[in-house]
């Protein structure tokens, strides 16, 4: 009696391991999609709630539901040289001095815009290695904030800081 019992028991357990499912990992949204290059992999979708921010030294993950099946995104390398801009005083009166700090020579532009988007000032700027300086003069303008653009002309680097102007 406990053989049959035994025996149906192991045909039932194959039978329902072999009919089982198994679901990969996504999400629904209203938009999203993929890229890939030789060094990254970027996936996105829209209003995808985030689960769960790690970080460590440089480097931030977000989870979410939408996770990559097989891998993890540890972090971007920048390919950037040394390139920082800095405004002072902020906020400003009448002029600033916009400060270019980089270690290879590059043109720039620099396009100063108002809260609206409106480009208020454009300039060109030579900096060789090292730093450059320039005055701007806001005097003509209205008092409000304003975002300063420093890209270079070949497209490698951009920053913008918002300035005050009281």
């Amino acid at each position: 009696m406990k053989k049959p019992s035994i025996l149906i028991s192991g045909l039932v357990l194959v039978t329902g391991l072999s009919f089982s499912q198994t679901l990969s990992p996504r999400v629904i949204a209203s938009a999203g999609e993929t890229f890939n290059s030789s060094t990254v992999s970027l996936s996105w979708t829209v209003g995808e709630l985030a689960v769960t921010t790690l970080s460590s030294a440089g480097n931030i993950l977000t989870q979410g539901f939408h996770q990559p099946e097989n891998g993890i995104a540890i972090g971007i390398a920048s390919q950037d040289k040394l390139f920082s801009i800095h405004a002072f005083p902020n906020p400003i009166s009448d002029n600033f001095t916009l400060e270019i700090n980089t270690d290879q020579a590059e043109d720039f532009v620099v396009e100063i815009t108002d809260i609206l988007g409106k480009l208020v000032k454009s300039t060109g700027i030579y900096v060789g290695d090292g730093q450059a300086r320039h005055t701007v003069s806001m005097a003509s303008n209205a008092a409000g904030a304003y975002l300063v653009k420093v890209s270079s002309r070949n497209g490698k680097f951009t920053k913008a800081i918002k300035l005050t102007k009281i």
